[in-house]
């Protein structure tokens, strides 16, 4: 079954429908197809820039963003180094975290760890490949034992290297959005991954709305990493009453 596209999603749709073969198109435009009270067309406008379906490209004209309604990961330079280096090898890997949600983030770090998973038996083999090709990297093994991804970052183009026997969360070397969001998530609440809570707020934010996350799956997924209670949690919050999350605070400041 399809994923069921958002009301902004579907107003995308109809200006993609009507302009996508112009180069841009105005307000006027805009509402001539979706024909909405202004206030709610200036609204949804400014979601769709806010969100990348579209790029304003000066006072009352806008041009579809076409990236945007691609599935496909926008990854950095370094991670498709890496896919392109691996592909030839014939090794099971995936890369996760911010190159699979960079589509999905307002505001992305001058640099960061890139999160590479690897076949158990084979990491030892996959490290030896990348330090021939000049790319540091570093076993998740280091920050097992307490250690922190930002005194880690000191050093340019790093990999953290994570062993694993499960890839049913990845395809063609890159993490689903679900497993890259739990991976991000699992290293900045645990290992000081440089990326702040408001910014992974906004990525997760960003994709319910989109409608390119599958709840179930994102739990599921969590189970890896052993942070299903707090990515349930997570999904979950819009349903919990506030008085909820008071008791909560009151419960665990008594401990």
């Amino acid at each position: 079954m399809g994923k069921i596209k958002s009301a902004l999603e579907k107003k995308f749709d109809i200006l993609k429908s009507a302009y996508g073969g112009k180069s841009f198109f105005k307000v006027e435009d805009a509402q001539n197809v979706l024909n909405l009270k202004k206030a709610t067309l200036y609204w949804d406008l400014y979601n769709m820039v806010q969100l990348g379906y579209l790029i304003r490209i000066g006072k009352g004209k806008f041009t579809l963003n076409q990236n945007t309604m691609d599935d496909k990961p926008l990854t950095s330079l370094l991670a498709n180094k890496i896919n392109d280096i691996l592909q030839e090898t014939g090794f099971q890997y995936y890369i996760s975290g911010i190159d699979i949600l960079l589509k999905h983030m307002q505001h992305v770090p001058d640099s960061y760890p890139i999160m590479l998973f690897v076949d158990n038996e084979s990491s030892d083999e996959v490290e030896d490949v990348l330090i021939k090709n000049n790319i540091h990297v570093i076993s998740s093994n280091e920050l097992k034992s307490g250690g922190s991804i930002v005194k880690l970052n000191t050093l340019n183009d790093i990999i953290i290297l994570y062993e694993t026997s499960k890839f049913e969360y990845s395809s063609e070397g890159f993490a689903s959005n679900e497993k890259a969001f739990v991976d991000l998530y699992y290293e900045v609440t645990r290992h000081d991954f440089p990326l702040p809570l408001q910014e992974l707020a906004r990525i997760y934010s960003h994709m319910d709305i989109r409608g390119v996350i599958d709840k179930k799956k994102l739990i599921k997924a969590a189970y890896d990493r052993n942070a299903h209670y707090d990515i349930r949690f997570i999904v979950e919050s819009k349903h919990i009453n506030e008085a909820a999350f008071k008791l909560v605070d009151m419960i665990r400041g008594d401990k």
